[in-house]
């Protein structure tokens, strides 16, 4: 526990206030004389930008091909889109590869299809980039 002497005076606390004003009135006048107000908004837009809270919505964009590679994840997300496709899509692609016997029915890239998991709300939408064939876009928001 503290004594009452290791406890300064508060002649010396105000004096240490004064002090420090003092100090920072000073450097205040210094900087906005010599720094231009352009570069003192950037200064401080950066530094509020690490302490503003950020989004928590993101995009994922998932490509049929990596490179010349198919992509296996956009593969797994047709898959699972094939089964949350809903009536109102009227355009669908069937395929049938030559040795394999069932025909694939996915939808025909068209539309937005609205999905949850854990809290998490997810909006596909099959979006075609120029010079690529297709990409799946994911919208993620958290509820």
């Amino acid at each position: 526990m503290a004594s009452l002497s290791s406890i300064p005076s508060a002649s010396s606390m105000f004096q240490a206030y004064a002090s420090m004003t003092a100090s920072i009135t000073l450097l205040k006048t210094m900087l906005n004389q010599v720094v231009p107000r352009q570069v003192q908004y950037y200064i401080v837009s950066k530094i509020r930008s690490y302490y503003r809270p950020h989004s928590s919505n993101i995009t994922l964009v998932i490509g049929e091909k990596d490179g010349i590679a198919i992509n296996e994840v956009y593969n797994a997300a047709e898959i699972y889109l094939s089964a949350k496709t809903s009536l109102e899509f009227q355009r669908f692609r069937v395929s049938k590869k030559p040795k394999d016997p069932n025909v694939n029915v996915k939808s025909g890239n068209c539309g937005k299809i609205t999905d949850s998991f854990e809290g998490i709300q997810l909006v596909w939408r099959y979006v075609h980039e120029a010079g690529t064939k297709c990409c799946l876009s994911v919208f993620v928001k958290q509820l």
